[in-house]
């Protein structure tokens, strides 16, 4: 008998009832036989930082997983492994026909040891292979404190005991923590659909794995993400949440109580309609494509600054903000357009596009209404008139305008209104007015102007 399995036995004495062997030969084992000799011809192309096809064999669970699909490479009892099939020396190709030497090991190991992790008078072999009924994970579920037998031999913080194993060796972030049983790749369809959300998104989650209620076998559903109250119905297994419209009033009806196992992801136009019934557009990258932005986060997502939606191209918005002429400092939105004070006031998103221009309740402050003005702008012919910053003259928003207004284009130069006399010129204005140098030209101090502003200066 190996030293080890002496060692083991005699660390047995406090723990469960000796398992009776069927021989006394001592089978071989990943720990003891084959670890070894995998590192010795394998490790140059399947080691943690140089896994060929995905594949580690630095490690026993490693060895057995799949590499790159779902099936595992070695299957206890079947001659079929993928392993043995890439070892077996007539059928191994020449980047495998070197380590074709441990594959009468390998082989017994598979076949008839039961990919048996190390030699032990209390565990069965498969105590750590999650393919067998022997699995350590599968023979606690559903023990209460499932962790009660190991504490003889392992500790009472499973971190050596009297079998000197340590828990952690495996389980990096203790033997108690979440993943141990949640362990991602074991969840089921539903759940995987809802990874991205923590667990007390729909749970209580214990502060410690045996608090009262936690190792019942019964989940505590709660459904308050994001503030709303929802529902789950145990029996019928329908969830009412914010995720799936409970919050949203134009929530397809089908979706907004789904069953939870049945059907896919709700897609778009579900949780709320396409688009919502607030919103008059449905380009919805247009103000929600925010960089970093979470979906489904309980926050409505949007651009901050208005221009992000907002970009002023079409027509003539840009010599508005950007005047050529310098005629005047650059205009702001509410003197044409009715700016709302937040993003969901009525007329926003809930008015179709074009934007309404001169609307009645911006007149009483709107620069183009300044003096009396009643400024107009016809949709279809594109032609902005009586506008207090043009005069009496019409001119065209349309993008491939040429008109352009300068001195003279909205008053004559001198204006024919006392006390101007018909003998003065351009020069004359700075006599009078501030806002011209003697040149005539419209001054600017820290980019503004009192040209133009809807005021009379002398």
């Amino acid at each position: 008998m190996r030293a080890t399995s002496l060692l083991l036995l005699v660390c047995s004495i406090a723990c469960a009832k000796e398992r009776p062997r069927e021989t006394e030969e001592v089978c071989v084992t990943y720990v003891e036989d084959v670890a070894p000799r995998l590192r010795q011809y394998c490790s140059t192309c399947h080691a943690e930082d140089r896994a060929e096809g995905d594949y580690v064999t630095s490690s026993y669970d490693a060895v057995l997983g799949g590499g790159t699909d779902a099936t595992p490479n070695a299957i206890a009892g079947d001659a079929a492994s993928r392993i043995l099939e890439v070892l077996e020396p007539m059928r191994a190709d020449a980047n495998h026909r070197e380590a074709s030497a441990v594959f009468e090991l390998v082989e017994q190991w598979v076949v008839d040891c039961d990919l048996a992790h190390r030699d032990s008078l209390v565990h069965a072999r498969g105590i750590l292979d999650p393919g067998s009924e022997d699995f350590h994970g599968a023979l606690l579920a559903g023990t209460g404190d499932v962790f009660a037998s190991c504490r003889d031999c392992h500790g009472d913080r499973l971190r050596g005991g009297g079998a000197q194993t340590s828990c952690g060796t495996c389980h990096n972030d203790g033997a108690t923590d979440c993943a141990v049983c949640h362990r991602p790749e074991k969840v089921d369809a539903p759940h995987a659909r809802h990874a991205s959300f923590d667990c007390d998104a729909c749970h209580d989650e214990p502060a410690r794995y045996d608090d009262a209620g936690h190792l019942d076998g019964v989940a505590t559903v709660h459904l308050t993400a994001f503030g709303f109250e929802g529902r789950f119905d145990a029996s019928a297994k329908t969830c009412e949440t914010y995720c799936h419209g409970g919050a949203f009033e134009d929530a397809a009806a089908s979706d907004t109580t789904p069953v939870w196992g049945a059907g896919e992801d709700a897609p778009c136009g579900t949780c709320h309609g396409l688009p919502p019934s607030s919103h008059a557009r449905d380009d919805c990258a247009r103000c929600h494509d925010v960089p970093g932005a979470v979906h489904v986060n309980g926050v409505a997502e949007v651009f901050e600054a208005c221009d992000a939606c907002h970009v002023p191209t079409s027509g003539q918005h840009r010599r508005h903000l950007m005047p050529r002429l310098q005629l005047t400092s650059s205009m702001v939105c509410g003197d044409c357009h009715l700016v709302p004070e937040t993003v969901t006031a009525p007329g926003h998103l809930d008015s179709a596009a074009p934007a309404e221009v001169f609307v009645e309740a911006i007149l009483g402050d709107s620069l183009a209404a300044a003096r009396g003005a009643q400024p107009r702008y016809d949709a279809p012919t594109q032609t902005c008139s009586a506008v207090y910053c043009h005069g009496d003259a019409e001119l065209s928003w349309a993008e491939d305008s040429t008109d352009v207004v300068a001195c003279g284009s909205c008053h004559a130069v001198p204006p024919t209104s006392a006390p101007h006399d018909p003998s003065m010129t351009i020069r004359s204005c700075a006599d009078c007015h501030t806002s011209v140098d003697g040149f005539g030209n419209i001054l600017f101090v820290d980019g503004e102007s009192e040209h133009l502003n809807g005021e009379i200066d002398r």
